[in-house]
This record gives C-alpha cells, structure tokens and sequence, in this order.
C-alpha cells in the first residue's frame, strides 16, 4: 500500500512497481480515490499514466479501480458540492458546473467501499493476520484506558 495526495512524485510511484517486481508480483492493484474536480482527475490520471509506464517497464499489469470520486457518486450519494473552479485554461475545460471533495463521504462510507474493493484481493492468512493484530491492538488500548482511569 502506498497512499499518495494530489501529483504522486515520479520516484514514489517507480518505487511501487520496483517493489512489487522485486517481490516476485506479476500485477499491482492500483486503487485511486481523488477529488471530483478538474485538479484531482487530472492527478489521477497522471498516476495512472505513469504506473502504467513503468508497470511496461517491469513487466507488471496495472489492474486500476477508480474507487471514487465519479460524477454519478456524487450524485448517487447526494455529496454536497463547490462551485467549479473557471481561472486557469485547464479549468476552463472542466465540464461540469460544479466539484466535489472526496472527504464528503462520510467516514464509515468511505472505510466500506475500501474493505469491499481490496479485501477480495488480501490472501486469507494475511487478512486474518491483520484482523488479529487489529484485535490485539483493541485490547491495549481498552488496557490503557482502564489504567488510566
């Protein structure tokens, strides 16, 4: 998992795909969640662009899932919504009326659409590693809460 914001630098996203050739894989998910506006889908878009380089580099397949944000989500889940940008060029060419910020979906919606894109994709074993330690650290917090009590 590498979590990246706004342009990915060119050495992050070269350093994903190095490291899953150099752990044997054959194919990266790439899961992407960028503001519904000019600026986010264009980032978008250049990440992608440039995983796919350097995937062809490595003999990689990029598998991209465009988790959010889409006009039709937007509309869907009733986000609330910002006047589009218009002052450079770029947002001129913008299509729509108006933008969208990806933290209006509500946490818990957000936490749910990530947990049913990437879960299918977790091996078993490393799925139940995660949830134990996730348990585990549960524990030492309600521990460390009770102490301090």
């Amino acid at each position: 998992m590498v979590p990246t914001r706004g342009f990915s630098s060119e050495t992050i996203v070269h350093n994903a795909v190095q490291d899953a050739a150099k752990g044997g894989k054959d194919r990266l998910l790439v899961v992407t969640l960028y503001d519904f506006d000019r600026s986010g889908q264009d980032a978008e878009a250049a990440l992608v662009g440039r995983m796919q380089e350097f995937a062809e580099e490595f003999g990689i397949v990029i598998e991209h899932v465009k988790l959010g944000l889409s006009h039709q989500q937007v509309i869907d889940m009733d986000l609330p919504t910002r006047p589009a940008k218009r002052e450079s060029g770029a947002d001129k060419k913008w299509p729509y009326d108006f933008a969208c910020e990806l933290d209006a979906i509500a946490p818990n919606v957000l936490r749910q659409m990530l947990a049913d894109t990437i879960e299918p994709y977790m091996p078993q074993h490393e799925r139940q590693l995660i949830e134990a330690e996730e348990e585990h650290e549960r524990i030492k917090i309600r521990m460390m809460l009770s102490d301090a009590a």
